[in-house]
């Protein structure tokens, strides 16, 4: 059993009864990012030990960079010993840049992008962050600069959503005139067909959703869902090219280059998730986002304040940007 830490107890519960004294289970509690879908690493881990298992410990990482080491140990993960260190030494093959504001990221992220290409057709770049909406300035700068991206942000990368956005448009629109309501109404109608445990779709869906809110205010929700298209992409997991997406969208993938935007207080960790466990989580999530990296590994962060409608980033850096510091 594979990914051990994307379970529910419940989830849990029926492997162990499936499989009693002959399960192998693996998988890793610093990757553990969707307990909006059920998922509780820290439960699932106690009861697996609780049978008292024979352990075996991976502690060899043969593409994570020195940072992503370092975030590892400050969740209680396994220590990781870098397998290839000669690797990441040399070159800024770990770098940390600190920007006045948003539009002079944007700019220097461009001007990085365009060299990453230009060197070589075949690279894959991903820029991440925590939500989508930090990476508004860099899109736009983007689309001004002509630099073709896959924007994993959109539901035209997961088709399944398009299509129960579309199907179900018309009863969501019977709710009444307010673009909030309407939307809410879809979000719910497309959720109630789809798996609970189907995390990923999840995410796309949210994201989806994300994304038409924004544009209520200066569209309807039809007009707006009109632009959403099914998108076909390659049969590679990660085509070349860049990509922009979020740390949840990403799981599971690889990209030659990695920039993690977005290291400031609000943004990573979330406004919304200051403590305790919620905390910890998003802890893991800048973990998987710097673990995509495979060659080289940016993080930013801005000083000056920036605000959207509904979204607000502190001046004071990440929590954890100090840990970066330190193994960078």
């Amino acid at each position: 059993m594979d990914e051990v830490q994307d379970l529910s107890p419940l989830q849990l519960g029926m492997v162990q009864a499936i499989g009693a004294g002959r399960t192998t289970y693996a998988g890793d509690p610093a990757q553990g990012i969707y307990s909006f879908a059920g998922a509780r690493p820290s439960a699932v881990f106690a009861a697996i030990r609780a049978a008292a298992p024979t352990e075996v410990g991976l502690d060899v990482s043969y593409r994570s960079s020195p940072p992503v080491n370092q975030l590892a140990a400050e969740l209680g993960a396994t220590p990781l010993r870098c397998a290839t260190p000669d690797n990441w030494a040399d070159d800024c093959r770990v770098d940390l840049r600190v920007f006045e504001d948003t539009a002079a990221e944007a700019e220097a992220l461009v001007a990085a992008v365009r060299r990453d290409l230009a060197d070589d057709a075949n690279c894959t770049v991903g820029v991440m962050a925590r939500n989508f909406r930090r990476m508004t300035d860099i899109a736009r700068a983007l689309d001004l600069a002509g630099i073709d991206y896959q924007d994993w942000y959109q539901p035209t990368v997961v088709p399944q959503i398009a299509e129960l956005l579309h199907r179900h448009l018309p009863e969501a629109l019977a709710v009444g005139a307010d673009r909030a309501e309407q939307l809410a109404a879809l979000e719910r109608l497309c959720r109630s067909q789809l798996p609970p445990d189907d995390a990923p779709t999840l995410d796309e869906l949210s994201i989806a959703c994300e994304a038409l809110s924004d544009r209520l205010a200066t569209s309807p929700l039809q007009q707006t869902l009109a632009a959403f298209r099914p998108h076909t992409t390659s049969n590679a997991p990660v085509p070349p090219g860049l990509h922009l997406l979020t740390g949840h969208a990403g799981k599971g993938q690889e990209f030659d280059v990695g920039y993690v935007i977005g290291l400031e207080e609000g943004s990573i960790p979330d406004f919304r998730s200051t403590k305790g466990e919620a905390l910890t989580e998003e802890l893991r999530v800048l973990h998987v986002m710097a673990s995509r990296a495979r060659r080289r590994l940016v993080f930013t962060r801005v000083e000056n304040r920036w605000r959207t409608p509904r979204w607000y980033a502190a001046e004071r850096p990440s929590c954890w940007w100090h840990l970066l510091e330190r193994s960078s």
